[in-house]
């Protein structure tokens, strides 16, 4: 079975946990309306004036009693029908996140070429999305667990219901006992308490009861309002107490019984700022008081807390196993923890500690170790329990925005504690040969990859514009690390040859920012990562960077490569289907500098490889033909793309204008040696490539006999020719002139091809080296 197949097994699997047909809602218990008109009825035939003596005094309070029995069965309905309501709903969304998760897989599947090496680039995708979907059926079963546990509450309120009058009053009629509350509050401190002390000890009913009630705990509630419901808070007091004063060692034997999942989630929920609970002393059997207490760090179990809190790498077993609890739990709750803060900065504590870069022999081949028979060096073990760490918070996407941009907002006095040095920890995670090829690490970065309206859309362009600085800035340090800069590292490698899996995640964090990078995109958040004047002049150092060191591995410079491609292509497309637009010329601009930074990182990764001692077994051209095919046909797929300037433009128009530019966007195969610079554009090209682009969008182009041909089968629209015995300078200006019939000169004099030519020549300049004066001819 191949790769792909297994994960359509695997998600077929799960999907079929879901049913079939439409959820159906809560309609159909819901009589509360009825329950209400009656309650109305009973309320009006109390006894008046009419109405005085014995008879109508005995009959008022039954019929005040009455009439709330039915109010109350009006609220178990409509309490009955939300419940019915958000199991449909659970299912409803479990089954829309496995489709995207699907869709996600088959869209990222088809942007990897064909080759014998497709399965191996195929395994992060595909273990990504099996990840994805076992978080779906725990988040799912957790939520339908939370509410078979309040349904089957409900079925308890109503059996309290039934009966008569009287015994919905009391005894012999009488009102309701006004203790009944006081004795339900005691009730459940003595049911959290007994549950949790079961929980821990490893009864399995009792972790369940434990975690339907955790699983309760939503969205709004993490963020602090509304606040924790009696049942949430007494069961979260209790963990914390039962927990506080147990050792590492006590609490992996009781997460080892069954517990970890409540363990991990309660971690969470404890030492979350914005959470209030009662307090309840860490002594045998003693119940919440009347105190409310904050959460935060210091709720943590103690040993936890002076494990995390211990320097370098120190007590580095013991994090080893509150990370393995950690990693049980549910990433709903990790909503900017102070357990996730303190985690993050202790392994960045550690990896910064001498002790990190020692004992550990450089390995020719990373993940790799060649002695079967030999223990692993201790720095093997530090490794491990840094993976597990990253595993471990990368649910957290706050902690990792502010670990990885050094910006912590104020909060309270762990925060400023557990800050972290950005660039110490940028630099450690990517001079590191990670044994899983940073894959552990890869998840700290590819969460970027949102939409723009997402509610994490300010956190994620933050973030990954600090990452994108920091490997754009570091370009000729990331393209040749050795021994002496790197960790476990024999001989000299580019940060993709070491860590495929997280520059794979890196490029995946920051397709939606192509644009940014470029100079061209209208993102608040993500700012720019060249200066003005470096980004006008086409120096951009930091994103010609950032396009070299994500072109060191196959698959990463496949995504980013083909998310470039795509916005010079919608470019394109404006140009050539409405060439006389204002904008016209801007395009033919934005197109040059997408372009060029493609074929600039490809250039500039493939020299560093030359320079490596090592050789590529694909050209410049095919390298960057798998980006551009792939590319292409995401937008082919799309149906309709929104191009800007245009509005919605079928895929196949974009097809159709992509395949006839093909040679002259990637370049003619064999590329150059590495050894040269790319070589620079003409406007004689450039004028070429702006009229075979109106020819594949229909537009009219009137050029002397002989220079266009529709012999090309890759232009069936034509393309233009030089034709044999015209001088290149005639050539030229009747190119030049029909271009002008089109589109008026831009800014400053310069017309269309010669700005075209001069974006693209500076944008592919070498980065180390100041771009030569606008020039054109």
């Amino acid at each position: 079975m191949g790769v792909l197949e297994g994960f359509d097994a695997t998600w077929s699997n799960a999907r079929s946990t879901f049913g079939q047909g439409a959820p159906q809602g809560g309609d159909q218990f819901d009589d509360s309306g009825p329950l209400r008109e009656l309650q109305d009825t009973v309320k009006s035939a109390k006894p008046d004036n009419a109405w005085t003596g014995p008879a109508a005094d005995a009959y008022g309070p039954l019929n005040e009693r009455q009439a709330r029995v039915l109010g109350q069965m009006a609220e178990l309905d409509q309490k009955l029908r939300a419940e019915v309501d958000r199991s449909a709903q659970n299912v409803a969304a479990g089954r829309q996140n496995l489709d995207a998760v699907r869709q996600w897989v088959k869209d990222a599947a088809a942007a990897v070429p064909p080759g014998q090496h497709r399965d191996r680039m195929l395994y992060p995708i595909v273990s990504r999305g099996a990840a994805d979907i076992a978080d779906i059926l725990q988040r799912t079963n957790g939520d339908s667990n939370a509410i078979a546990q309040r349904m089957s509450r409900l079925v308890g309120e109503y059996q309290a219901l039934a009966g008569d009058v009287k015994k919905a009053g009391g005894p012999d009629g009488q009102d309701p006992d006004p203790t009944a509350g006081a004795k339900e509050d005691e009730e459940l401190k003595k049911r959290a308490q007994a549950d949790v002390k079961a929980a821990l000890d490893g009864d399995k009913g009792a972790i369940s009861r434990v975690q339907a009630v955790l699983n309760t705990v939503n969205k709004g509630q993490l963020g602090g309002q509304p606040k924790l419901n009696p049942e949430q808070a007494a069961y979260l007091s209790q963990m914390q107490a039962q927990q506080k004063l147990r050792s590492v060692e006590q609490l992996t034997e009781a997460a080892n019984k069954g517990a970890k999942g409540i363990m991990a989630d309660s971690w969470q929920l404890m030492s979350n700022p914005k959470l209030e609970f009662p307090k309840t002393e860490s002594v045998d059997g003693a119940l919440q008081s009347d105190e409310v207490i904050k959460g935060g760090f210091d709720r943590l179990p103690d040993s936890v807390q002076s494990t995390i809190q211990s320097p370098g790498i120190e007590r580095t077993g013991e994090l080893q196993q509150i990370a393995d609890i950690v990693n049980g739990g549910n990433e709903h709750f990790q909503t900017d923890t102070d357990l996730d803060r303190g985690l993050m900065h202790k392994v960045a504590d550690m990896m910064e500690s001498p002790e990190w870069r020692s004992d550990d022999p450089p390995i020719d081949v990373p993940g790799q170790w060649p002695w079967e028979d030999a223990p692993r060096p201790p720095h093997a073990e530090l490794e491990r329990v840094a993976m597990s760490v990253f595993n471990a918070v990368d649910g957290d996407h706050q902690v990792l925005h502010d670990a990885l941009t050094g910006n912590v907002e104020p909060g309270n006095e762990f925060r400023e504690q557990f800050k972290v040095n950005s660039q110490n920890l940028m630099y450690n995670i990517t001079h590191e040969a990670w044994d899983d090829g940073g894959a552990a690490a890869g998840a700290l970065f590819d969460w970027t990859n949102v939409a723009p309206d997402s509610p994490e859309a300010k956190i994620a362009a933050e973030t990954a514009n600090a990452y994108a600085t920091y490997i754009g800035d570091h370009r000729p340090d990331l393209l040749s690390i050795d021994s002496d800069t790197g960790v476990g590292v024999y001989g000299t490698h580019t940060l993709g040859d070491i860590n495929p899996a997280l520059v794979q995640a890196m490029s995946h964090g920051l397709v939606p920012y192509v644009d940014e990078m470029g100079g061209m995109g209208d993102s608040p958040f993500f700012g720019e990562i060249d200066s003005p004047t470096e980004r006008d002049s086409g120096l951009m150092p930091t994103a010609k960077g950032v396009f070299a060191v994500l072109n060191s591995d196959e698959l990463a410079a496949t995504t980013i490569n083909s998310a470039a491609y795509q916005e010079a292509l919608k470019h394109e497309t404006a140009f050539a289907m409405n060439p006389g637009d204002p904008d016209a010329g801007s395009h033919l601009h934005a197109a040059a500098t997408m372009r060029g930074l493609v074929d600039v990182g490809a250039h500039e990764m493939f020299q560093a490889k030359d320079a490596n001692g090592y050789t590529m077994d694909k050209t410049e051209y095919e390298w960057k033909k798998m980006g551009y095919d792939a590319g292409v046909n995401t937008l082919k797929t799309a149906g309709s793309v929104l191009v800007p300037g245009v509005g919605p433009v079928s895929g196949i128009m974009i097809d159709k204008i992509a395949a006839g530019m093909a040679g002259q966007i990637i370049g003619e195969s064999p590329s150059p040696p590495v050894t040269h610079g790319l070589p620079d554009m003409t406007t004689t090209r450039s004028a070429e490539y702006v009229l075979n682009a109106m020819l594949a969008a229909g537009q009219p182009v009137n050029l002397p006999p002989g220079f266009i041909t529709y012999d090309d089968p890759a232009y069936p629209d034509g393309k233009v020719v030089h034709p044999p015995n015209v001088a290149d300078r005639i050539y030229y200006e009747a190119l030049k002139d029909e271009v002008g019939n089109h589109i008026a000169p831009v800014t400053d004099g310069i017309g269309p091809l010669e700005d075209y030519t001069n974006r693209y020549n500076n944008v592919t300049q070498d980065p180390d080296m100041p771009p030569p004066p606008n020039q054109g001819g």
